[in-house]
């Protein structure tokens, strides 16, 4: 409780603080400074590990913790669409948990994808801009990655509302963690082997970040403004 307390602070002088925020990358210099050094930790560690997991995990096992962890995010996901009050996605949301976690096997196995349950991703940074928060600039964090000042702000929020921690305890923990996160790499090789050949990766992966960012915000239907003609 008073870390979240501690977040509504620090959302309040945010609101304040980038109201009026048109530089979107005003801490350039630092954020490319942590790209390198991200980049440097993938190349040397995590892509290695995720291309020996994905050359030698048999499919049906990448699948099975891909929707594991797919159904306990759902749960981030449920709170946030209550807290924005979409109704109708929360249900549907919900369902998919229940199908899942129960004729899924504990989530291992995506029932309500089957069933035509489709589920609308949403995280406490997306509430946030529901209720008006901005933006604020964008940034890269050391081994996080891309983010923004509105996107740190709700990351507190949906550690609230994460399952992992509540199923998992000390080492186990840090072991679905970590498979989380080496699954998660494995799935986006293919997108990352493509930005690395970019004349300027770090613009690559900041465009493509603020503009799913956006579509995001908007669930998809984002206001044409001027200068898009």
């Amino acid at each position: 409780m008073k870390k979240l307390l501690i977040s509504l602070v620090l959302l309040i002088c945010a609101s304040f603080a980038f109201a009026n925020e048109e530089d979107v990358d005003k801490f350039e210099g630092f954020n490319r400074e942590m790209h390198e050094f991200n980049q440097a930790l993938d190349d040397k560690l995590l892509r290695p590990i995720a291309v020996a997991y994905k050359d030698n995990t048999p499919e049906f096992a990448q699948n099975r913790i891909t929707d594991f962890f797919a159904n306990l995010r759902d749960v981030i996901t449920l709170a946030n669409q209550i807290l924005q009050f979409k109704f109708k996605d929360s249900t549907e949301t919900a369902a998919s948990i229940i199908f899942n976690t129960t004729f899924g096997l504990a989530g291992l196995f995506d029932i309500s994808d089957q069933m035509g349950i489709k589920t609308k991703r949403e995280d406490a940074g997306q509430t946030l801009a529901h209720f008006g928060v901005p933006q604020g600039p964008y940034l890269v964090m050391p081994f996080l990655g891309p983010t923004t000042v509105r996107g740190i702000l709700g990351s507190p929020i949906d550690s609230k509302f994460s399952q992992t921690s509540k199923i998992f305890s000390n080492n186990d923990l840090t072991a679905a963690n970590v498979t989380n996160i080496v699954n998660i790499r494995a799935q986006i090789l293919p997108i990352t082997d493509a930005i690395s050949r970019a004349e300027d990766p770090y613009t690559a992966i900041r465009s493509g970040y603020l503009q799913k960012l956006k579509f995001d915000v908007f669930d998809g239907n984002v206001p044409i403004e001027d200068d898009d003609f």
